[in-house]
């Protein structure tokens, strides 16, 4: 959902700049917040079938992802490109 509010904003801009196409860059935005949409609803979809709503990753970029889907960020094994796990790495 918030690739959608990007796409959004990223049209506002492009029509404020070429205010002569706007009728393209709308159905572009269109087109891809639906395209968004479909892909918010499979993905749901797939998630909710989980078992298991815990999982572990190797980078942080997984909080929205896990908010939308009702999901738990149970470990995050690298915090940083490079940095290696140590014990005091912390579950939940």
């Amino acid at each position: 959902m918030l690739a959608q509010k990007q796409v959004e904003a990223i049209a506002t801009a492009l029509i404020a700049a070429d205010p002569d196409n706007r009728d393209f860059y709308l159905e572009n935005t269109a087109d891809y917040v639906s395209q968004l949409h479909s892909l918010d609803e499979e993905i749901k979809g797939v998630t909710q079938s989980f078992s298991s709503r815990e999982f572990i990753t190797f980078h942080p970029a997984w909080t929205y992802f896990a908010k939308r889907y009702e999901l738990v960020e149970a470990a995050v094994i690298e915090e940083a490109p490079g940095k290696e796990p140590t014990s005091k790495n912390r579950c939940g």
